[in-house]
């Protein structure tokens, strides 16, 4: 049973290596380890890191303790659908085997040996299932909305909003000066730039510098006189101490006029079942967007989780704003015809396609988020357990008959009348 699945240890991915001062302008690869800080690394120094420092627990909302249960739960059965995996295609090698030493090849037909391997696309299916981790994607119309989501998500104020967040993003995000950010996690609070999959950048942060309640604009932002290639495309990687981010990680992808979409999403494409989340501050999606979440659709298949957020944080839309731009949404195919929601924010049917997927949902206000995000993941997490387990219990039972029908023969050969 899936509910039965062992727990799958995470805790720190990376492992954080030595760097030497003035050695070069790139360092070992990133990390989020809660070593202690060096006097000979630019990044992070002796001295105040911020109000987060000292892998001090946050408090933890409603929300995120309950996203964490359902990664948590994922993570788990996917640990032991990999293990169930491993020992079937180990029992299938060790049975033809057998069969090849003490059969002849007219003893069994072909067909029924093909029933003791699996085939090769509910292998590559199979092995995509339990080799990928759950990863949330924050998109969205621009970075405060964006960056209003995943405050939410965390539950507590990490990236500035309003007149902290500086100038506007502009048409199509095309003036947007901040980066990708990476969110990881950690024993302690620390912020770094880093290729993603590749190196950390020695970089002296305004966040290592004092102490924050905010991640400091300056290191959200590409600096104009920065001339280095590599500084204008890393990633602002952020390690915190959540329970959440023992789970998994969290990406919020930057505007078009910093990243295109595809090379922002390149490292999602590949082993990782996302939670995609698009954040809505406007009461209408502009053709530039449109086409942009058609391309995240083409890039990654999974449903959209639409977030309407204030577009003055702290003031909430009006219900009609929230009906256009579900009307909206509808024409451009990106919802699916339904209910909707109820009062509370929870679906009020079984959020599924004519396939039997989850399909996209809209959350109208981030007061009601809670218990649709929840029921949302929750849907795209069993969707994808549930075929691989169906797929794997077909084989079992394809096998099962090969032994059933063998057994029969000869027992109905031999048996007395």
């Amino acid at each position: 049973m899936i509910s039965e699945m062992l727990t799958l240890s995470s805790g720190d991915a990376h492992v954080r290596r030595e760097r030497e001062l003035g050695f070069t302008s790139v360092t070992s690869a990133p990390s989020s380890s809660s070593s202690s800080s060096s006097s000979e690394c630019v990044c992070v120094f002796e001295g105040e890191r911020g109000t987060m420092e000292g892998g001090n627990v946050q408090k933890t909302s409603p929300l995120p303790r309950e996203l964490t249960r359902v990664f948590s739960s994922y993570n788990k059965n996917s640990a032991l659908l990999k293990k169930n995996l491993k020992e079937t295609s180990s029992f299938f090698r060790e049975m033809r085997q057998n069969y090849s030493n003490v059969c002849t090849p007219g003893d069994l037909e072909q067909g029924q040996l093909g029933c003791v391997s699996i085939p090769r696309l509910d292998e590559e299916f199979l092995h995509g299932v339990v080799s990928s981790a759950p990863y949330i994607l924050v998109l969205g119309q621009d970075c405060p909305a964006r960056y209003q989501l995943l405050n939410f998500l965390l539950g507590e104020k990490l990236l500035p909003l309003g007149s902290d967040l500086g100038a506007t993003c502009g048409p199509g995000g095309r003036a947007c000066k901040r980066r990708k950010l990476c969110f990881t996690h950690g024993r302690q609070t620390r912020l770094s730039l880093a290729l993603p999959g590749q190196y950390e950048l020695v970089h002296q942060l305004a966040a290592n510098c004092s102490r924050w309640d905010t991640v400091p604009l300056q290191d959200l932002e590409i600096q104009d006189e920065c001339e280095d290639p590599a500084h204008r495309l890393a990633e602002l990687e952020i390690t915190l101490h959540q329970s959440l981010l023992q789970e998994t990680r969290i990406m919020v992808v930057p505007c078009a006029g910093v990243q295109p979409i595809k090379e922002a999403l390149e490292d999602c494409m590949q082993n990782t079942i996302p939670i995609i989340l698009y954040a809505l501050s406007q009461d209408s999606v502009s053709p530039d967007q449109a086409a942009e979440l058609l391309k995240v659709h083409d890039l990654l298949p999974f449903p959209i989780c639409f977030v309407r957020v204030p577009s003055i944080p702290g003031i909430p839309a009006s219900q009609g704003e929230s009906g256009a731009l579900q009307k909206q949404l509808f024409s451009l195919g990106f919802l699916q015809d339904g209910h909707g929601n109820c009062s509370c924010g929870a679906p009020s049917q079984t959020q599924h396609g004519p396939s039997g997927k989850p399909h996209s949902v809209l959350g109208e206000s981030l007061d009601r988020l809670h218990r649709l995000l929840v029921h949302f993941t929750r849907q795209v997490f069993t969707s994808q357990l549930v075929e691989a387990a169906n797929r794997l219990n077909a084989l079992h039972c394809s096998c099962l008959d090969l032994f059933i029908n063998q057994v029969g023969t000869r027992t109905g050969t031999t048996a007395e009348p």
